[in-house]
């Protein structure tokens, strides 16, 4: 009864998670609230390969705002009402289980058998659902184009059964479709599968150069149905997969509440002078390299300062986007945390950065200039951690943007990819691109991508969020310190004190409770500590 209990609970949390982060699908101002029958005026649209929205039955991710709602497994459900025949209605199932999870493969799996089954059986019977009011042969269009990117995207978790399905769809979609292509951009689809069979021979160079070329080329645009029903396609997700594989980073345009930001914003705009006037006090040069607990100097007049936990900054439509998490689910899967929370300011004058990882490599690369796979050689591995950043107002080119490595998430030889300036002459060996960003939308790349910030050129500061999801086994130790006891000072070598430094912040917060206590203040300690009990091992987004 108590592991019943434990899955409902964590049911709920799911709920009440999904219902904080999705409630931004209704704020903001890139939200079209003339979509899908919310206007009387306005023509009724429709999903992909599904009915209108006004359906006769009920929506089962409508369900999932409904922080109250029993936790229901969609997959378990839609592979039930699959059984029944109603390979219809169990799409609608399985959408619903991808949010939830997006991560899983089998679920993308699922989606993709019911959409094969049911336009199968359309198309040759010619018998449909009447209330969808869409001919078969235009809705199987759409359902066969994203069933055959479903299965990419779970060849692209890691599951090959997704091979054998998308050929018995090809061959399918190519009997009733003969002239048409299996996906809605054809040029983009070729570009990125060519990139993923050259990826696949770790021709990794080659692969990048094909598949991010150009600016425009990382840029995933949701589309209106997406946005309105909180849902993402598997053309979209077969493509944010791909970016994220091959070139290290994707941009998403328009997915965060512009309106939660410009309240950010202002607030760091006062913290920043409290701490512009906090290192004059202390006469610090603006150039100089320091550490602080919530705060640190970046370099050339740049500035790193921790978010507090409060509004605005815990602002759903922030930190919790949808498709920010969808697409952090798949790189990272459900046990990951935030590590970093942070504003990065730079001011009018400051320089271009050097080129740089953020952290260092965990492993070292397993390649060398001899590499057995030659030029280019590498091969992928998921990462620990993905830096999510959003410019927090509205700037010029004049005031710079970050430029990005393409590509140097990948072990290589370090001639490959080089984090240094290049000499008179030299090209790289992938584009090196300065993203603008539009306000609204975020760039989320692999930690391990080399990048810099470059020259400030405008009279105002330039801010940016930097926010990094990282596997709950990792936590970034180089860019800010923890504080330490005295103690510590008393360490006599460097090996002693970087093999005891968790302990003793440890320590430092168990000094820091005994002191309040024995100052009479164990009720305002009390106030300060969490009531709930938790499993550390249960938690999970």
């Amino acid at each position: 009864m108590t592991r019943m209990n434990n899955i409902r609970q964590r049911g709920r949390d799911f709920l009440l998670f999904f219902s904080f982060g999705a409630s931004i699908l209704v704020q903001g101002d890139y939200v079209d609230d003339s979509y899908c029958g919310n206007n009387k005026n306005s023509k009724e649209e429709t999903l992909p390969g599904q009915v209108k929205c006004g359906r006769s039955y009920q929506s089962p991710w409508a369900a999932l705002q409904d922080a109250n709602a029993e936790f229901i497994d969609y997959n378990e459900e839609g592979e039930k009402v699959l059984e029944n025949g109603e390979a219809y209605r169990a799409r609608d199932f399985f959408r619903t289980a991808i949010v939830q999870d997006p991560s899983k493969p089998h679920v993308w799996e699922n989606l993709a058998k019911s959409a094969h089954i049911y336009c199968k059986e359309v198309l040759q019977t010619g018998v449909y659902m009447k209330e969808n009011g869409i001919h078969p042969e235009e809705e199987c269009l759409h359902a066969l184009r994203e069933a055959i990117a479903a299965c990419d995207v779970v060849v692209l978790l890691g599951n090959d059964a997704g091979t054998d399905l998308k050929e018995e769809l090809v061959e399918t979609f190519e009997l009733y479709y003969p002239y048409d292509c299996v996906s809605e951009n054809c040029e983009e689809y070729e570009r990125l599968m060519t990139a993923l069979e050259l990826e696949s021979r770790r021709r990794h160079v080659n692969a990048v150069n094909t598949a991010c070329p150009s600016e425009r080329s990382l840029h995933v645009k949701f589309s209106k149905w997406e946005k309105s029903f909180g849902l993402v396609s598997g053309e979209t997700m077969r493509k944010i997969l791909i970016l994220m594989r091959i070139c290290g980073l994707v941009l998403l345009e328009k997915v965060l509440d512009t309106v939660a930001i410009q309240e950010i914003h202002a607030d760091v705009q006062k913290e920043f002078q409290r701490l512009l006037t906090h290192l004059n006090d202390k006469n610090i040069d603006l150039n100089a390299t320091w550490y602080e607990s919530n705060a640190s100097s970046r370099g050339g007049k740049r500035f790193e300062t921790k978010f507090p936990l409060r509004q605005p900054y815990m602002s759903p439509g922030f930190f919790a986007s949808p498709f920010v998490i969808w697409t952090v689910k798949t790189q990272l899967e459900l046990r990951v945390e935030l590590d970093t929370f942070s504003a990065v300011t730079s001011l009018p004058g400051s320089d271009n950065q050097t080129w740089h990882r953020d952290v260092p490599e965990i492993l070292e690369s397993p390649y060398s200039s001899n590499s057995t796979f030659g030029p280019g050689g590498a091969i992928y591995s998921k990462p620990h951690a993905l830096v999510v950043v959003t410019p927090l107002h509205k700037f010029s080119r004049e005031a710079g943007f970050t430029q990005f490595y393409l590509g140097s998430h990948v072990s290589m030889s370090e001639d490959d990819f080089a984090p240094s300036d290049l000499g008179p002459g030299q090209l790289p060996k992938t584009p090196r691109l300065a993203l603008p960003i539009s306000f609204g939308s975020a760039v989320l790349f692999d930690v391990r991508l080399i990048h810099r910030g470059i020259e400030n050129n405008s009279t105002s500061n330039r801010a940016i969020s930097y926010m990094s999801f990282v596997q709950e086994w990792w936590s970034d130790t180089v860019n800010f310190k923890s504080q330490q006891t005295r103690n510590f000072d008393e360490l006599p070598v460097i090996g002693l004190k970087k093999l005891f430094r968790r302990l003793d912040h440890q320590k430092y917060i168990s000094d820091l409770e005994k002191l309040i206590r024995e100052h009479g203040l164990q009720d305002k300690l009390y106030e300060l500590q969490a009531e709930s009990e938790y499993v550390p091992s249960n938690l999970h987004i």
